[in-house]
């Protein structure tokens, strides 16, 4: 881009379905001991997980599984769910294009002219979701629970429970 138009940088992120972001971000938190304790200090389960991480937040004293930056704000002053707390962190207010990870392949070649052979560079990083599907994880009341608290960035994104965005592999936003 910077040889095209000197001066201009665009940036872009990868993205996925905020339901199987919390799959994997459990699965991320099981890998380690400080991650194990703090499920168990809030019942152990997926959906005791998940209550709290749509609810609460990555400061709240008993459930810090995230290490953040002192300035950070508390995220219990935040008034959606972890998912949209960190798209805000990550990438606002200066990335607006986002590949969609469930069509990360299709998302390089269309936004870069890059293809990719999936079988030479298969993605890395997927073992929890190798045992069941994200799905698996979710009864209705959970999912509801993030259409609450994430479905308005998801919505934005075109994301609807375990799916690729409507949008395309690769997502605008204004």
């Amino acid at each position: 881009m910077e040889r095209l138009h000197p001066g201009v940088h665009e940036f872009f992120g990868t993205i996925r379905d905020p339901w199987t972001w919390y799959v994997s971000l459990f699965g991320h938190a099981h890998r380690s001991v400080q991650g194990r304790a703090a499920i168990q200090r809030h019942g152990g389960t997926f959906k005791s997980f998940l209550q709290t991480m749509a609810k609460k937040g990555i400061k709240d004293e008993q459930y810090t599984l995230i290490p953040v930056r002192s300035d950070e704000p508390i995220w219990r002053d935040y008034p959606h769910g972890l998912y949209s707390h960190w798209f805000e962190i990550f990438y606002q207010p200066h990335t607006k294009i986002f590949l969609d990870t469930a069509n990360l392949y299709a998302g390089v070649n269309e936004l870069l002219g890059i293809e990719i052979d999936e079988k030479k560079y298969p993605p890395l990083n997927v073992g929890w979701g190798k045992k069941k599907p994200a799905s698996a994880k979710y009864t209705q009341d959970l999912i509801d629970l993030i259409w609450e608290t994430d479905g308005e960035l998801a919505e934005k994104l075109g994301f609807t429970p375990f799916e690729k965005s409507t949008k395309g592999p690769v997502i605008r936003i204004d």
